[in-house]
């Protein structure tokens, strides 16, 4: 897709549009990742969270049912780095009785920064775009964050355990084409495009190291798809 000439504006509802074509069709599992955060959400009792790369807050605002939203206090802190996004995640976010902040800022700067403690972190779909030692830092530092009995979700790409990163973007783009069919070829190649420009997927390996050298005692895979693209971790201290 021809960026040069287009505004701010049009380069965001072009990307929001497929962001929301990706959502409605399930193609990156979100109903699953919801589903899980969900399920923990429920287990807590108290409620502080941390949305790292949250964008519209959509994963949050949709696993929180709207009687536990009005009933209980839900102090959520988002951070993205799209400032529209970031708007749309004031709407999404209407019902929560509880602080609300949202944050324009990259994930390592925030978790550098902060110093509160919280009862679940999310850290979803932004992990890649970070080097390998701001992978690890992020890990770590989150594992200092959370609360005694807090945890982490976490879902992001994952290669297969004897893939290389090209061959992983290689294949994402190839199943991209074949079988997200609800994209022209005109926006498959702008996604195409941005994953060869700017992902660095892991290994599961790499993570459960991450994990371990991070500090965190309890870490479950809780879901995979079925071409093995995509996957969602909880880890507790």
């Amino acid at each position: 897709m021809q960026t040069e000439n287009k505004s701010p504006q049009e380069i965001f509802f072009a990307q929001w549009n497929i962001y929301q074509n990706v959502i409605r069709n399930n193609y990156m599992y979100h109903a699953e990742i919801i589903a899980i955060v969900s399920r923990e959400i429920k287990q807590l009792d108290r409620l502080a969270i941390l949305d790292l790369g949250c964008g519209d807050s959509y994963v949050i605002s949709q696993s929180i049912n709207k009687t536990d939203a009005e009933n209980n206090q839900i102090d959520y802190r988002g951070v993205d780095l799209s400032l529209p996004a970031l708007e749309i995640g004031k709407e999404n976010l209407k019902l929560l009785n509880g602080t609300t902040e949202l944050i324009n800022d990259d994930l390592l700067s925030e978790l550098q920064s902060n110093q509160q403690s919280y009862d679940i972190i999310l850290l979803g779909y932004s992990l890649h775009h970070l080097t390998t030692a701001e992978k690890q830092e992020c890990f770590a530092r989150i594992a200092e964050l959370l609360s005694e009995k807090g945890v982490l979700v976490f879902y992001d790409l994952e290669m297969l355990a004897d893939e290389n990163q090209p061959s992983y973007i290689d294949r994402a783009c190839e199943l991209f084409t074949q079988h997200w069919n609800n994209f022209n070829a005109e926006e498959i190649n702008s996604i195409c495009t941005h994953v060869v420009e700017n992902d660095i997927p892991e290994n599961q390996q790499f993570y459960t190291e991450c994990f371990k050298k991070a500090g965190f005692s309890v870490v479950n895979k809780m879901f995979s798809d079925k071409d093995h693209l995509f996957s969602v971790y909880t880890a507790k201290k």
